[in-house]
């Protein structure tokens, strides 16, 4: 019941006393881990134009031990990385390569709508070129340039797909090239406007 209470205030997440409710919760090391999961990922909604959250989370993801949820602190920030704060934080992260692959895959999840920066691109691209990282994180990177329209990162991924031999590799070139609207929303867990009103809310399949 808690959880389910967790997943509804994210549709109220931009009042103070929400956000206190859900950042006590998450933060809250006797909490059961599945409750303060869905609490760090119902502050989603409010990310984004709240810098007393977006520090909260920034926070938590340097102090929170359990991988688990501490990879749902980085998920709440997806909506958030067009801003320095967050974004500069999951750069640091990836860059420094000493995360785990769920959590790389997590942070590139995340840095998706921070794709314009170039800064941003240049370090996703360098996890593609790096032989020593996994596929999974790669396929991950590769899927997030599907973001950026520029002829620099088009043309990185056409030398991927005529270069790269791994055909799983090949295949998500091929889609970040002509990505689905629908398959990049559902792989990065992103909130869309529907057609006849309303918002899709990622937290719903978490």
């Amino acid at each position: 019941v808690r959880l389910e209470a967790a997943r509804t205030l994210s549709y109220a997440a931009q009042y103070n006393r929400v956000q206190d409710a859900l950042e006590q919760t998450a933060s809250n090391g006797a909490e059961p881990a599945e409750l303060r999961i869905m609490a760090y990922k119902a502050l989603w909604s409010s990310a984004n134009g709240n810098s007393r959250v977006q520090q909260f989370l920034v926070d938590s993801v340097w102090s929170e031990k359990e991988p688990a949820v501490r990879r749902a602190a980085i998920w709440a920030m997806f909506d958030s990385t067009r801003n320095n704060r967050t974004r500069d934080l999951l750069i640091d992260l990836l860059w420094n390569r000493k995360e785990d692959e769920a959590t790389k895959i997590e942070i590139i999840k995340s840095l998706y709508t921070g794709m314009v920066d170039r800064q941003t691109q240049e370090l996703v691209m360098s996890v593609i070129n790096d032989p020593a990282e996994t596929k999974p994180v790669k396929i991950a990177a590769l899927f997030s340039l599907s973001a950026v329209s520029g002829s620099r990162v088009q043309r990185f991924l056409e030398d991927v797909l005529r270069d790269e031999r791994d055909p799983e590799l090949r295949g998500a070139a091929v889609e970040a090239l002509s990505p689905s609207l629908q398959r990049m929303r559902e792989y990065f867990h992103l909130s869309y406007a529907l057609t006849y009103g309303g918002i899709v809310n990622p937290i719903e399949k978490e």
